[in-house]
């Protein structure tokens, strides 16, 4: 019964004790994704629980201020990926990496 992870990558509903799912997993994916694109986490936090509450509550800064010469969609891409709700991401990574490629123009 216990949660097991990273705080940097865990989604919100991990933080709020609710057991993993593909859904966290495409949480977590889009935060390696944000990450890759712009050399930082999302959220930074002095503590776990701290991290953790961001994963519930904050939106993350844009990856376009971090990011100008990215492609303006593809910060739509990364808020599906991260969002509050897993019933809003997408449902499985195959989608994810669809859109990225729709929106890079097959640059990926």
């Amino acid at each position: 019964g216990a949660t097991i992870g990273t705080p940097d990558y865990m989604s919100p509903e991990q933080a709020r004790g609710q057991s993993a799912t593909p859904a966290s997993d495409i949480y977590a994916l889009a935060i390696v994704l944000y990450e890759m694109l712009t050399g930082e986490l999302p959220f930074t936090a002095d503590t776990p629980i701290a991290m953790l509450l961001q994963h519930m509550q904050a939106m993350p800064p844009s990856v376009l201020l971090k990011a100008p010469n990215l492609p303006a969609k593809l910060e739509l891409v990364l808020l599906e990926g991260l969002a509050k709700d897993p019933a809003d991401r997408y449902a499985t990574a195959g989608q994810l990496a669809d859109e990225l490629r729709r929106v890079t123009g097959d640059q990926t």
